[in-house]
């Protein structure tokens, strides 16, 4: 689910460098912070669990796969396995994907929300569904958005963090009751510059490098649920963080991939299957300019836009094609170049290659890969429809 702030650019590419994992989303707030293979540091694809979303240049939103709770905010409760235009937003800056809902940042700083609604996720004061966006009250000014199920965080342009969702988690982490859906600030931090959510765990990097994390225990770097950010010793200088469905991962501004959490699947690419409580180095992969996490499994892209996963791979969101055994070490994905931005779902994966096009791999049992099937692929596939054109320059 992963960068959330507009920056001006002359690069003449249909979609921005970034990424936005299964169930999370992180920022970079300057293209200095980051360098890439691309201009602008903006979106360009979110995975929600099962469903799949994908923000033009010009602020448009299309989106295809699992659409039980309307997820896909096109008004209808039914999957859809090819792209279609989510029409009732416009002027789309940002765009994040859980579970089985989504969010949006407007070009006004609002962000908006639709889907599944039952932990107060979508900020409306309510649990009820909707088939539509409706806007998180007691937010402005947002530069970022991360969709983490049950809570959700957004970063404000004075670098303070907000958080909402489910009830219980939001007592805990500010230490005092909220209603559903009511947004709260976490006091502890200022000055951020990336974040990233899921399965109650949320991180986040200052400007100044330094790694903070708070929530579920799961994911190993306290031993029980964490109330308030607890800043990291290592690594430093990191300049983005995302959080998958049970590891997180960091890159450093060197390029360099650290991850912790759960390692049952491998996902960590350490090579071993050892949960790590604290963060360690992803084995033989550097140059590294974004990274994504799956359920149980992880996805970079490096700087020469080359895409590399590693981790479980049940239903081939490795893209591997001649087997589907897990990889405890990053493995590259053949016959894929040229790529400017990737997200993770829970058991495949996304890249938007530099012409334009979107390709998809792994399960597609609700027509998240948007190739018109709801057959399994273990090689990227071409999302039929969907080709996005080259900003205008300024």
């Amino acid at each position: 689910m992963n960068n959330r702030s507009v920056a001006s650019s002359r690069v003449p590419l249909a979609i921005a460098l970034f990424l936005v994992s299964c169930t999370s989303g992180s920022v970079i707030t300057s293209p200095n912070d980051h360098p890439g293979p691309v201009g602008p540091v903006a979106p360009a694809l979110a995975a929600g669990d099962w469903h799949s979303l994908a923000l033009n240049s010009d602020g448009k939103m299309r989106s295809w796969g699992a659409n039980q709770s309307g997820q896909l905010g096109r008004g209808i409760p039914i999957d859809l396995p090819t792209p279609g235009d989510m029409t009732a937003l416009k002027g789309i800056k940002a765009i994040a994907a859980a579970e089985s809902y989504s969010l949006a940042l407007d070009a006004n700083g609002a962000v908006w929300a639709w889907g599944n609604n039952r932990y107060g996720q979508l900020g409306d004061g309510s649990r009820e569904t909707q088939l539509r966006p409706v806007r998180i009250q007691g937010l402005d000014r947002v530069t970022a958005i991360a969709a983490g199920n049950p809570i959700n965080v957004a970063l404000k342009a004075d670098g303070s963090v907000w958080t909402w969702g489910e009830y219980s988690i939001l007592s805990v982490v500010m230490g005092r009751g909220r209603a559903p859906g009511k947004v709260s600030r976490v006091s502890e931090l200022t000055d951020v510059s990336s974040i990233s959510a899921s399965s109650g765990y949320v991180a986040a990097v200052t400007r100044n490098g330094e790694l903070w994390a708070w929530g579920s225990h799961e994911f190993g770097h306290t031993p029980t649920f964490q109330p308030h950010p607890i800043k990291f010793e290592e690594p430093t200088d990191v300049v983005s963080v995302e959080v998958g469905g049970h590891h997180a991962v960091a890159v450093t501004r060197d390029g360099t991939i650290w991850t912790w959490g759960e390692n049952k699947a491998s996902q960590l690419g350490d090579g071993t299957n050892t949960t790590n409580h604290r963060p360690v180095r992803v084995v033989g992969l550097g140059d590294v300019v974004a990274v994504t996490a799956g359920y149980l499994h992880t996805v970079a892209l490096r700087r020469d836009g080359t895409v590399w996963t590693w981790g479980w791979n049940s239903n081939g969101q490795l893209a591997e094609p001649l087997s589907l055994t897990d990889r405890n070490t990053p493995g590259q994905v053949a016959g894929l170049a040229d790529v400017v931005a990737i997200a993770a779902g829970a058991r495949y994966s996304l890249a938007a290659k530099r012409d334009g096009t979107i390709w998809a791999w792994g399960t597609n049992g609700h027509g998240q890969l948007g190739d018109g099937t709801t057959s399994d692929r273990t090689s990227p596939v071409q999302v039929r429809g969907l080709t996005f054109t080259a900003p205008t320059e300024n």
